[in-house]
């Protein structure tokens, strides 16, 4: 289900801006299409295969003048996820995925927002096919302390 969706609305919206010869797609995935995780591997191969369609997207469209990248976000503050790092009863929790992310903190809706934005405008109008990792570090690698 997470891949056909990005299928069907990319080819629906795609049709029309090849037609206007200009237009701008972002998909939204996950840091999992990057580093997987366990007990999560058809979620981690449906974000892994959007960003593969991304990239075959772009290589389509592109002499249309349609540019097409997604953003990988990492862990987002969110309402769903603000219980995770902020309720005392998951702070073992939130304390060791936050031990995976250098900046050692959560990010937040905004940083997703203004990666979109950029994306979305001219600033990246030579930008496609890209896959913005916006993690706080996260997919760089962790070191552990031994």
């Amino acid at each position: 289900m997470d891949l056909d969706g990005f299928f069907y609305y990319s080819r629906a919206v795609a049709a029309g801006m090849v037609k206007r010869r200009k237009g701008v797609i972002i998909n939204i995935g996950s840091v999992m299409g990057i580093t997987p995780i366990r007990l999560q591997c058809a979620y981690a191969a449906a974000k892994a295969g959007m960003q593969h369609f991304t990239r075959s997207q772009a290589l389509e469209v592109g002499q249309y003048g349609v540019r097409v990248n997604a953003i990988a976000p990492g862990s987002i503050l969110t309402a769903m996820t603000r219980e995770l790092f902020y309720n005392p009863a998951s702070q073992q929790v939130a304390q060791s995925l936050l031990g995976h992310i250098p900046l050692g903190r959560p990010g937040e809706v905004e940083d997703i927002a203004q990666a979109a934005l950029y994306l979305a405008g001219d600033d990246a109008k030579y930008v496609t096919g890209h896959v913005l990792v916006v993690d706080g570090g996260w997919t760089a690698g962790f070191a552990r302390e031994w």
